[in-house]
């Protein structure tokens, strides 16, 4: 018999906790999140994309890597653009911190600023009964 270990679960960022991760994280971050979000690349991957690599005019823009081609949002792209092109990689990534530690860190505090902006004592109960902003990790075990 073999036995393998369960994948991570991960999720996407829901399109309404944007807004939330935004205001608790930095613009740099929220770029890699989005990047992260639409191309599926991993920590390593990421630390290892050059400027280079984004390839801005193309018709879907596109993010050129090892394994293929990734397609990004025109919109992303044209972000993308607007940083300095004398970045040779255009993400500061920690090497101690992969990225769903970045993301978990300001996804708790997104999702406490979010109960903290309840109008009611009811609304925050609701809040805090919810899944909105929370870790796949935190969902498993009900925390």
């Amino acid at each position: 018999m073999v036995v393998t270990r369960p994948k991570k679960s991960r999720r996407l960022v829901h399109p309404d906790e944007w807004e939330w991760l935004a205001k608790v994280s930095t613009l740099e971050r929220m770029r890699l999140y989005r990047v992260a979000d639409q191309t599926g690349l991993k920590t390593t991957q990421l630390r290892l994309l050059k400027y280079d690599d984004i390839r801005f005019d193309a018709i879907p823009p596109f993010i050129d890597t090892p394994r293929g081609p990734r397609v990004i949002t025109s919109g992303l792209a044209a972000e993308l653009g607007r940083m300095s092109r004398w970045v040779y990689h255009p993400f500061n990534i920690p090497h101690h911190q992969p990225l769903e530690l970045l993301l978990g860190m300001d996804r708790h505090n997104a999702r406490l600023r979010w109960i903290e902006a309840a109008a009611s004592p009811v609304e925050r109960s609701q809040r805090e009964a919810s899944n909105f902003l929370k870790r796949p990790s935190d969902q498993e075990w009900g925390q």
